[in-house]
C-alpha cells in the first residue's frame, strides 16, 4: 500500500529537521521510493518497516544525518537490522545488497555504525511501538481518506 510507504516517509522527512524546506520535500520523495522499495522489492512488512522507524529515531537520538543519501542508506540499514531482527529466516545481507544497490561492504560498514550506535539494543518497548504507529496512523488519515489501520495487529 503505497499510502503507508508516504506515511513513513512523512514521519521520517519530519524527524530530519531539515530547515531548507526543498530538500524536505525532496527527501520526502526519494524516501517514499525508498521505503516502496523496501517493502517490495525487499519484501519487508509493515511490521518490520515500523520496528526501522523506531531504530531510525533512536539513531537520530545519537547521530546527525546532513544528506539525503545518508539518511536513505541509514533507514535502509535500520529496515535491514529490523528484518534480521524480527525474522530469524530473513535474508542475507547479500539480498538487502542486491536489491537495494548498495555495495555489500558498504552495507555491513553500515550495519556495524547502526548497531553501534543503538548500542546493540535491539528491543522495543510495547509504548514505543504504539507510538510509532500511532504517529502513522495520523499521518495516514491527514493524507488520505484511509481509515486507521493497526499495523502490529497480524
Amino acid at each position: 500500500m503505497r499510502e503507508f510507504c508516504d506515511s513513513i516517509s512523512s514521519y521520517v522527512s519530519k524527524q530530519l529537521k531539515f530547515s531548507n524546506i526543498s530538500i524536505y520535500q525532496k527527501l520526502n520523495v526519494v524516501m517514499s521510493n525508498k521505503v516502496y522499495d523496501l517493502q517490495y522489492k525487499c519484501q519487508l512488512d509493515d511490521n518490520v518497516l515500523v520496528v526501522a522507524v523506531c531504530y531510525f529515531t533512536q539513531y537520530l537520538q545519537t547521530q546527525q544525518i546532513n544528506k539525503i543519501s545518508a539518511a536513505l542508506n541509514v533507514f535502509s540499514t535500520c529496515a535491514v537490522l529490523a528484518s534480521k531482527y524480527i525474522d530469524d529466516d530473513s535474508f542475507q545481507s547479500e539480498f538487502f545488497s542486491d536489491k537495494l544497490q548498495i555495495e555489500s561492504e558498504t552495507l555491513s560498514q553500515l550495519e556495524m555504525h547502526v548497531c553501534q550506535a543503538l548500542q546493540y539494543n535491539f528491543a522495543l518497548e510495547q509504548n514505543q511501538l504504539v507510538n510509532i504507529q500511532q504517529q502513522l496512523d495520523e499521518i495516514l488519515v491527514n493524507n488520505s481518506n484511509t481509515p486507521k489501520m493497526s499495523f502490529l495487529e497480524e
